[in-house]
């Protein structure tokens, strides 16, 4: 099994089926917060969408009041400006990194190197990945907002 996350994959990200994690914008457009990037260890998960056979369904883990949002590699990489307000100032770089878990074999990690461990440096990370799912929009949307 390839290992090493290439620049063109596409990353699904699960939206757990909590309000706070999407909103209405001002023109009717459902939108992912920058709340749905949340984890403890402050390297968001995502799964490998060609290790889970391009079906975002996988991603849902078997709730489908869940959404699924995606992202590309290539674009996580690009996050260029994650710094933590220090003296003197720390610059992270954005890395997705394979990691499999026993149940899951497509688990992948956003992660930042240095680790973020400020929540305001986290908040930052987590909205620029908001921003790039919300620009490539959902493949499958809360259940109540299935069409």
């Amino acid at each position: 099994m390839v290992t090493f996350v290439e620049d063109d994959e596409t990353l699904y990200r699960r939206i757990t089926y909590k309000p706070d994690h999407w909103h209405m914008d001002d023109t009717g457009e459902l939108r992912v917060t920058h709340t749905a990037f949340s984890d403890p260890q402050n390297k968001p998960s995502v799964d490998r969408a060609r290790l889970c056979s391009n079906n975002p369904s996988w991603t849902q883990q078997d709730d489908e009041r869940n959404g699924v949002v995606f992202l590309l590699a290539h674009e996580v990489r690009a996050i260029a400006d994650i710094i933590t307000n220090s003296n003197p100032p720390i610059k992270h770089q954005i890395d997705v990194i394979h990691v499999p878990e026993e149940d899951n074999h497509a688990h992948a990690q956003i992660e930042p190197a240095p680790v973020i461990s400020s929540k305001g440096t986290f908040r930052r990370l987590r909205v620029s990945l908001a921003f790039l799912a919300n620009r490539r929009g959902w493949l499958i949307k809360p259940l109540e907002y299935r069409g």
